[in-house]
């Protein structure tokens, strides 16, 4: 028997899964002026005929976050790296998360997952490109606190392409629970395909009163390799992608926190917020990683350890260092 709007509506709602009617009209706006107020309370059954039952033809929006029991949705655009992230999870070991999770494909080729989980956080854009226009796209985010997502049982005239969502494995009314953890896995993960510049790139820059040879740093940037300068402070390899390496931060056992040679680079890109002494969202070399594990970021004691260990050249007058 097929199911009618009203009825998926009322699983939903059973499910622990606020919902609200949206228009069908392509826009995915609500259908109603109040539905902030459902960000913090599931709708009653007479709200639910009163929308769904009738004439009128709306598509229903599940809200994400506490008033849905812990829901957080991962959104993958069509032109979204869907695939390699199903890679990537693969190569670290953790498929079986991925694939216990709901899945839905979206009308334009993009995916939902769905989970729930105890720490649930606003939207958040965790990969971005930039347009031919130089502007930002966002091609992997969140739906949490405060967000929503067009569900499967809407009509097709719901999203502009005139085609439905459809669920690809899993059950919306049996969302699966994640532990804190494997959410942060799938979010490192999810933006370590993120295409935009970092925020900040941190090198080390010498002035010096002449600049024949070559200074320490920049030697040992050239020679030195990440495992050595990495390993020794506990950071862990975990695979390798295109030309990019991943590695998993100290006191983490699995994960991806940062990489080594972002966009062939040869730069340090970190991404996880407990890293230290490394910044989030924040590059840097090969000299400036050294000098923040081993001199606490002092650019000129580790200059001279450098010079010590046979990087540089003798000729090379070094005045000072600077971020």
């Amino acid at each position: 028997m097929t199911n009618t709007i009203l009825d998926f509506a009322l699983l939903y709602v059973l499910a622990c899964l606020s919902i609200i009617p949206i228009r069908a009209d392509g826009s995915k706006a609500p259908a109603i002026s109040s539905w902030k107020e459902y960000q913090s309370r599931r709708p009653t059954q007479q709200e639910l005929h009163s929308w769904f039952s009738g004439e009128t033809n709306y598509g229903i929006a599940i809200i994400g976050g506490l008033v849905s029991c812990g829901l957080e949705i991962l959104d993958f655009e069509a032109d979204a790296p869907i695939r390699f992230f199903e890679i990537t999870m693969e190569a670290l070991g953790v498929g079986d998360l991925l694939r216990k999770l709901v899945r839905v494909a979206t009308p334009s080729g993009g995916i939902h997952f769905f989970y729930r989980c105890s720490i649930v956080m606003g939207n958040q854009k965790l990969a971005q490109v930039l347009d031919d226009h130089g502007k930002r796209k966002t091609l992997i985010e969140t739906r949490g606190e405060g967000g929503y997502v067009v569900a499967v049982g809407s009509p097709a005239a719901c999203h502009r392409t005139n085609r439905p969502y459809q669920l690809i494995s899993g059950d919306l009314c049996a969302i699966p629970n994640i532990s804190p953890a494997e959410r942060d896995l799938l979010l490192t993960v999810a933006r370590s395909f993120d295409q935009v510049e970092p925020k900040k790139t941190v090198a080390a820059v010498v002035n010096t009163h002449f600049s024949t040879g070559l200074r320490p740093g920049d030697d040992f940037n050239l020679r030195a390799n990440w495992s050595d300068i990495l390993g020794p402070h506990g950071w862990k390899f975990q695979f390798e992608r295109d030309t990019q390496s991943y590695w998993c931060r100290p006191g983490k056992l699995l994960g991806v926190s940062a990489t080594t040679n972002y966009k062939e680079s040869d730069l340090l890109y970190i991404f996880s917020s407990n890293a230290d002494p490394f910044e989030p969202e924040t590059a840097y070399s090969k000299f400036a990683a050294y000098a923040f594990l081993n001199h606490g970021g002092d650019f000129q004691a580790a200059a001279r350890e450098l010079k010590g260990n046979g990087f540089g050249q003798e000729d090379l007058f070094i005045e000072s260092w600077k971020k």
